[in-house]
């Protein structure tokens, strides 16, 4: 019983952040429709991103790979992610207040600090246990990114030191920690648990195509990197470099449909299989809009529209792929049934990123080819927003009021 009360816990704790995420996102809309003196525009984007990431989905993932990975060592990640909590709770207080300052890099160092431990005492359970399957593979490869993601923020303190604040070098460091978090810790963690749920199942599937789809997404990882940089407009081989980096990566899709399918098909219910079906085409747009972005002349529009079209991608990955997988799995670990409560925010939450994300895409591609602004695009996305919100309140409620797992049931 011990397993399922880590998991109830630290599940509620994890859609506290996601809440709060959420509202801090349809804060940040308003206040582009009507701004108030009340928050700091930049302070609160800072508090709502880390508390996303390192706070709705870090938590999310955890619980669920602590789970599925090493449910007899529950006592010793309940102390780790006691000081997680301690540190997403700091920033989600600190940011607000003083944006990048003393208590913020504080306690998202002390993140950082965590993070290393747990990726090392998760290393050290999966050699203890001698679990060379697949799905510790794919688990360890997400350790090792996570650690290497890390790289960015301990080098802006360098950066910022040489007056680079503001320059390419300060962006660069950036988007190195987004990206080897992301898609280097979250990616492969997603399909860890995928690969993880189909072995526990014992469905048959090629084992040969899933080592393929294995190989070719994590050895694409580093490499893929340089999708990030185009911006800077860098030497030809770099944009080579990131068109393989995507084809590669599309590659490893068409070889690990198989995988994915099985999981879908193992859900508990059909809204839960139709809701993973959703993150797998999620991820498929990812893949796919990533090949033409390594063209110079996309790479240069994508930056010219960023404000639109970036903001729309990273929106894909975090709440299409990452956010509903997290909710999905943290449903089938639950043995969650979706109710009324769970069925209408569902309604409410696709349709407000459905919304949301059209609207940033065909704002970009208007902006970008025609330089003209739909007159009531902020006025939709903080509708989009609200429905987003108030979606995820209503799964989130559903989520409460399932407070325990019977033994029955496990």
């Amino acid at each position: 019983m011990e397993t399922e009360r880590f998991a109830v816990r630290w599940r509620n704790r994890a859609l506290y952040f996601l809440l709060f995420a959420a509202l801090a996102g349809t804060i940040l809309r308003y206040h582009q429709l009507r701004p108030f003196t009340l928050i700091n525009y930049k302070y609160l984007l800072h508090a709502h991103s880390h508390v996303a990431m390192l706070g709705w989905l870090f938590l999310a993932y955890a619980v669920v790979i602590v789970r599925r990975f090493f449910s007899e060592h529950i006592r010793v990640y309940n102390r780790l992610l006691g000081w997680v909590l301690v540190a997403v709770v700091g920033m989600a207080v600190s940011f607000p207040w003083q944006g990048y300052g003393a208590v913020s890099i504080t306690f998202s160092t002390l993140f950082l600090l965590v993070s290393y431990r747990f990726a090392w005492q998760v290393y050290r359970h999966l050699r203890r246990n001698n679990d060379n399957s697949l799905s510790a593979g794919w688990l360890r490869w997400a350790l090792a990114m996570l650690v290497l993601s890390s790289a960015g923020p301990w080098a802006l303190g360098p950066i910022i030191a040489l007056g680079g604040s503001h320059g390419v070098a300060y962006n660069l460091a950036i988007f190195f920690y987004l990206h080897f978090l992301y898609n280097g810790f979250f990616v492969p963690a997603t399909f860890a648990l995928v690969q993880r749920q189909v072995e526990k199942v014992g469905e048959d599937y090629d084992q040969y195509k899933a080592r393929l789809f294995y190989r070719l997404t994590v050895w694409a990882i580093v490499p893929a990197y340089a999708l990030s940089t185009l911006w800077a407009q860098p030497p030809w081989w770099v944009y080579v470099l990131a068109g393989l980096a995507a084809l590669a990566q599309a590659a490893g899709l068409y070889y690990g449909r198989q995988l994915l399918r099985l999981y879908a098909q193992s859900s508990t219910s059909r809204l839960i299989m139709l809701m993973t079906g959703l993150v797998w085409l999620a991820y498929l747009l990812k893949v796919v809009l990533q090949i033409p972005a390594a063209w110079p002349a996309v790479a240069d529009f994508v930056y010219q529209t960023r404000v639109f079209t970036a903001i729309g991608y990273i929106h894909l990955v975090m709440l299409g792929v990452l956010t509903l997988f997290a909710l999905v799995a943290l449903a089938e670990e639950s043995r969650l049934q979706p109710d009324g409560f769970f069925k209408t925010g569902f309604g409410l939450f696709l349709t407000g990123f459905v919304v949301t994300e059209l609207l940033f895409f065909v704002q970009g591609m208007l902006a970008g080819l025609y330089n003209w602004f739909m007159p009531a695009y902020r006025l939709w996305v903080l509708g989009g927003s609200w429905a987003m919100f108030l979606g995820l309140s209503l799964i989130a409620i559903a989520f409460f009021k399932k407070r325990k797992i019977s033994v029955s049931e496990i």
